[in-house]
């Protein structure tokens, strides 16, 4: 699960400055350092990741491209300690449900059955007798 570098401002479109998204949240910024004795090198830094997470937070590397890959290593390496790890996105089409409406007869409510979907077989089954019961009367023997 690498970050995904795009523009800072897609409107200036400077590929010299971007940041690394995870999803919505941006999590890295890599840019060109205009000034000082670090001119003309590439500054990386982690945005929203703890101090104490016990990795580098920020450094300065020679090219974009080794300043990416550094953040994205310092990233993943937070993940990992950290117990985290990206979060499976489903289109919306295939978003099952955590209970579904089971048809009954209209004079009794209806009820909610929670999904088991590696299951999805089994219902939930009106509360009407059983066909061998006639008139109150059960079809089994009991012993008093």
């Amino acid at each position: 699960m690498a970050l995904r570098w795009q523009p800072t401002i897609p409107d200036d479109n400077n590929p010299e400055d971007v940041v690394g998204s995870l999803h919505l949240h941006a999590f890295a910024r890599v840019y060109r350092i205009l000034s000082g004795r670090d001119q003309g090198r590439f500054r990386w830094y982690l945005n929203d990741v703890p101090a104490s997470a016990g990795v580098q937070l920020q450094g300065v590397e020679d090219t974009q491209k080794q300043a990416q890959h550094a953040a994205n290593l310092y990233f993943q390496q937070w993940l990992k300690r950290a117990g985290l790890r990206e979060a499976v996105v489903k289109p919306k089409n295939q978003r099952p449900l955590p209970f579904r409406l089971v048809p009954v007869p209209k004079r009794q409510k209806r009820v909610r059955e929670a999904v088991d979907h590696q299951e999805s077989s089994r219902h939930v089954q009106p509360s009407t007798p059983p066909s061998d019961m006639v008139a109150g009367k059960s079809t089994e023997v009991c012993e008093p």
